[in-house]
């Protein structure tokens, strides 16, 4: 049975965050843990296409080191229900810190 991908647009990393602790102790919702290009299709793909487009040229120094802009929604967490049915992408829209 293939599995049935959520997409979850979030205002900022605090709803990721919220949701993310929700997820795993109301529904046993594991994090994945894998490399983005390891993610199931399309996804992988097209995220890596994404990482892949950025201009390290233009990178500026974050709280983790260099990090090259990128335009949102941006891929933040990805969760997995127990029996592997659901993948949650949660995206950050970056929306806590804009003006618009």
């Amino acid at each position: 049975m293939a599995s049935r991908p959520i997409l979850v647009f979030c205002e900022g990393p605090h709803d990721i965050a919220f949701l993310t602790r929700l997820l795993e102790e109301s529904a046993g919702a594991k994090s994945v843990d894998l490399p983005v290009a390891k993610l199931p299709e399309p996804f992988g793909k097209f995220f890596v296409t994404r990482l892949n487009n950025r201009n390290a040229n233009l990178a500026k120094l974050g709280g983790n080191g260099p990090v090259a802009p990128d335009e949102p929604p941006l891929l933040e967490a990805v969760l997995k229900s127990a029996d592997e049915l659901r993948f949650w992408y949660f995206l950050n829209c970056c929306g806590d810190n804009r003006a618009k």
